[in-house]
């Protein structure tokens, strides 16, 4: 596996790129681990950062050829549908929701008893979207569910019951592995029509930083 595509194109005597797209693998201590256009596996190089931006797994990013290596300059995508439709909750007596200006924070006061259901005010229409994008910071696993992503034709209530896979046209279940703060997305590529986009927990505690539709 080459871990750099500079090598590549040296191989080759082609001139380097200005610039590419790559998606951050990992976040380490000396830099970001990328997987690379046209590559399925993570380089075992890593690559410097713009310090002023908190890169996380699964984020798109602008990279930049200098002086023989790359530079991660910033994260790129569409815009934030947080910022650009209404979002409200439904949620159980213990269940807590808490919004902010960049994010929505879920959590919770009794183990088992408070079931959130985050969504879209009114339906969206998915016709001709790919995927969507949350790019979520988990912090608490307090139920072994995990966390529900996606699209319902119809809307939840903070007290919906087992099994919730029925309730989703499209959905991603985040498990204990995914703990932490990284994008996640869902596949709605064969949705036609209008549904609610939205996140389903009992007792997790976590921030709904972004959602993107693509």
């Amino acid at each position: 596996m080459i871990g750099d595509p500079s090598l590549i194109l040296n191989s080759q005597n082609l001139a380097e790129p200005e610039f590419l797209t790559a998606t951050v693998a990992a976040v380490t201590i000396t830099g970001l681990t990328l997987i690379f256009p046209g590559q399925t596996e993570a380089s075992q190089k890593t690559y410097r950062c713009n310090s002023a931006y908190n890169f996380c797994p699964g984020m798109r990013v602008r990279v930049k050829y200098d002086s023989g290596t790359y530079l991660v300059e910033y994260p790129i995508g569409t815009p934030s549908i947080y910022r650009r439709v209404t979002f409200q909750y439904n949620k159980q007596a213990n269940g807590a929701v808490t919004w902010g200006d960049d994010k929505i924070s879920v959590s919770f006061t009794n183990t088992n008893y408070s079931g959130v259901d985050i969504r879209t005010a009114n339906p969206i229409d998915l016709t001709g979207i790919s995927e969507i994008r949350y790019l979520i910071n988990w912090t608490a696993f307090s139920d072994s569910h995990g966390i529900y992503l996606g699209a319902v034709a119809e809307k939840l209530s903070g007290d919906t019951v087992d099994p919730w896979d029925s309730y989703f046209s499209a959905l991603t279940k985040l498990t204990k592995k995914d703990l932490g703060r990284r994008i996640h997305t869902v596949d709605v590529s064969a949705l036609n029509g209008e549904f609610y986009i939205c996140t389903h927990a009992y007792s997790q505690t976590y921030d709904i930083e972004r959602i993107e539709i693509n």
